[in-house]
């Protein structure tokens, strides 16, 4: 059965733009008053294929400097243009920068207008060839920060990381699809922040902690969101029997979607109420849920699906198989986890930020959270306590408990969650 991620990876991106003529395509009359026009303009800008061959010699460059030694020359990747072997990670991230960071300068262009999407209504088979070049342009955005941290121009990294987050935030309600990518390209600026946190100033700081403030405190339409998803799950139940492997793109039991492709006219129209009625329930307590506070946005009912045979090809089973493909509950705690995951690292950003400027007003570190956590910022909504803060050899971190099953969350994700023991796995001694 299809799993979200599993989902956008094989079908909503669509195929990329060789021919670097999608604005052409999403805006044959551009209005220059939207916003999404100027980001469809850096994906053109940005050449995806030009980037990725600088970004295999990077690779090889940190695996070369891991190993100690030369890899063959069957490791070695093509030399990219304007690059020597014998330069450095940063003399080939400069060069990376002078090529693609104009891109940036429409996505700042873009983020002072309004934004909204060029598709008025969207369709179970409807691609998003431009969110492949959003992630990219996250990219492209943390490289530029990360020469300009290099050169000491920290203002000016900051300035560039924070209009990364403002685009990935205006971008963020399309769809479902459109929200995770969003939250993606946040992780990657999220990362390089975290690299960088010891060069900032308080004036950085400052510009931080308000930016953060400005973005938590836009409320995020997810209901509207899912019921625009919703309502094109409806619109288009005929076009998810055409063409199952839309919906099951992991399935490897092809004599099954064959099956469902074979169903009848009238057994199609003796289905659609079952799954309409299935989807009513689950979507309305997933909108219920995220219509309310965060502390209720996580899916604690850890109880499986109802189970659906693929044996069995009876009306009500084909029906309950489709909308557990659509809403099932791996599918709900996997969106759930990847929006709380983005609201918790922008908190701890803004947390990072206010840490920094106690620093600089006090020449030390503070003691404990109360000490500079201001406007509530210290509390988190996810888990329903405040965020933690720990001191110690003279640095310090802050992290969330929120995600259950995710483990601690810090500014950059870090998987801290043990691995489940398999069957063949010997317990501990009992004490």
């Amino acid at each position: 059965m299809m799993l979200l991620t599993s989902f956008i990876a094989a079908v909503a991106f669509g195929n990329p733009q060789d021919d670097g003529a999608l604005f052409q395509k999403l805006f044959p009359s551009p209005s220059g008053k939207n916003g999404y026009e100027e980001y469809v303009m850096a994906v053109d800008y940005a050449d995806r294929n030009l980037w990725n061959t600088y970004d295999q010699w990077l690779a090889y460059l940190s695996r070369k400097e891991q190993e100690k030694k030369m890899q063959s020359d069957d490791d070695v990747p093509p030399v990219p243009p304007g690059v020597s072997p014998e330069m450095t990670d940063l003399d080939v991230r400069k060069i990376m920068d002078e090529k693609f960071s104009n891109a940036i300068h429409w996505i700042s262009e873009g983020n002072r207008k309004g934004v909204t999407s060029p598709r008025r209504e969207i369709s179970v088979d409807t691609t998003f060839p431009e969110y492949a070049g959003f992630r990219l342009l996250a990219r492209v955005d943390a490289n530029k920060a990360h020469v300009e941290f290099a050169d000491g121009r920290t203002s000016s990294a900051v300035k560039d990381l924070l209009e990364g987050l403002k685009f990935s935030q205006n971008f963020f309600g399309t769809s479902r699809l459109s929200s995770l990518v969003s939250i993606g390209s946040q992780t990657i600026v999220f990362s390089e922040f975290e690299n960088h946190l010891s060069q900032l100033s308080n004036g950085d700081a400052m510009d931080i902690d308000r930016s953060c403030k400005a973005m938590l405190s836009q409320p995020l339409a997810l209901k509207d969101l899912l019921r625009m998803e919703y309502q094109a799950w409806i619109n288009d139940l005929d076009t998810i029997f055409e063409k199952p492997e839309i919906l099951f793109v992991d399935d490897k039991d092809k004599s099954f979607v064959n099956q469902i492709a074979h169903i009848s006219p009238s057994e199609r129209e003796n289905i659609k109420p079952l799954i309409v009625s299935g989807l009513d329930a689950r979507m309305g307590e997933e909108m219920r849920r995220f219509d309310g506070p965060e502390t209720g946005w996580m899916l604690r009912d850890q109880s499986p699906d109802p189970v659906a045979s693929k044996s069995d090809l009876s009306i009500s089973n084909l029906a309950l198989i489709v909308v557990n493909a659509l809403q099932g509950k791996a599918i709900k705690t996997q969106y759930a986890n990847a929006v709380a995951k983005g609201r918790i690292q922008l908190r701890l950003l803004r947390l990072h930020a206010q840490v920094i400027e106690y620093k600089w007003q006090h020449n030390k570190l503070p003691t404990k959270l109360e000490d500079f956590a201001k406007d509530h910022a210290g509390f988190d909504p996810i888990a329903n306590e405040p965020f933690h803060y720990e001191l110690k050899d003279g640095s310090y971190r802050i992290y969330s408990m929120g995600i259950p099953g995710l483990g601690r969350m810090e500014l950059r994700y870090r998987n801290t969650v043990p691995p489940k023991p398999s069957p063949d796995t010997p317990l501990p001694p009992t004490q």
